[in-house]
């Protein structure tokens, strides 16, 4: 198999997998923070946190890896539009979760329940949700704009 039919294809599930689960996150996770109870708080968003890593972190990292890739590896179908927009929203994905996401995570292991920073952390998250899910969309057209 072609090396740049790999790469996308590893993108392809990273793009769609990283857009479902962000959009789990978005509408039932977080939505059920009010639920968990504000004197075991703290403690759930540490475990949280740390329970992040493997199904959330890494995937996004890898994301971001294979789409710097797909710069120099494309295969023929998918235009250098579209890998410069799935690299952009990667990079929206990434800094929102560098501003806002990340911060918030920690503030709440910090201090625990604060609906104030919960709503933040909501509202700030529909910029997440939406770059991932226009990420998994481009690469998704990508591969409907070659059966045409």
């Amino acid at each position: 198999m072609n090396p740049s039919l790999i790469i996308f294809t590893l993108y392809l599930f990273l793009a769609i997998y990283c857009a479902g689960s962000m959009t789990v996150l978005q509408l039932q996770h977080f939505a059920l923070y009010p639920f968990v109870g504000k004197a075991i708080f703290k403690e759930y968003i540490k475990a949280n946190n740390k329970a992040a890593i493997l199904p959330a972190i890494l995937p996004a990292i890898l994301l971001l890896l294979t789409t710097i890739i797909l710069l120099f590896f494309r295969p023929s179908f998918m235009s250098l539009l579209e890998v410069i927009i799935s690299l952009f929203m990667n990079l929206v994905n990434i800094i929102a979760t560098a501003i806002w996401q990340g911060r918030i995570h920690a503030q709440l292991e910090e201090i625990g329940y604060d609906e104030s920073l919960i709503n933040k952390l909501i509202t700030t998250n529909w910029i997440r949700t939406s770059a991932l899910l226009v990420q998994s969309l481009t690469a998704i057209y990508s591969i409907f704009s070659t059966l045409h």
